[in-house]
């Protein structure tokens, strides 16, 4: 057998075995069953159903306290946030996240009431909740 046609022969028998290893398996196409897929809204606009207070008209000299729950990058996005509020309401007083009580889904009730009563004596008017997570 010559060397030009060994090359084509182990070339063939190649392709073969990487068509047959396929994930057509050598079958050709097939239709594939439906797939229904949920997609996440990452834009975070949910539908407000209940107001647990009145909206402010805007927060020129309020006092805004930012509380976090550690769920996400508080240490990158408060400052963004802090940065941003305090462009557009200049006279607005911002408590940082890290001079305000810690909480989390874990807090118990005793817990809450205790950072409830540090927002209300600092004064706060507003406050941030966490920031994603």
């Amino acid at each position: 057998m010559s060397e030009g046609r060994l090359k084509k022969m182990v070339s063939f028998i190649a392709l073969f075995i990487l068509f047959a290893l396929s994930p057509l398996g050598g079958r050709g196409a097939a239709a594939a069953d439906p797939v229904t897929l949920a997609v996440h809204n990452p834009t975070g606009a949910i539908e407000v159903t209940q107001l647990f207070t009145e909206r402010l008209p805007n927060l020129d000299g309020r006092t805004i306290c930012e509380l976090h729950n550690d769920a996400w990058e508080s240490t990158r996005t408060f400052p963004a946030i802090t940065q941003a509020l305090q462009s557009k309401y200049p006279t607005a007083k911002i408590i940082d996240y890290t001079k305000m009580p810690y909480f989390s889904e874990r807090s118990t009730p005793e817990e809450l009431a205790k950072i409830a009563a540090t927002v209300k004596a600092a004064g706060c008017q507003a406050a941030i909740l966490g920031n994603a997570g």
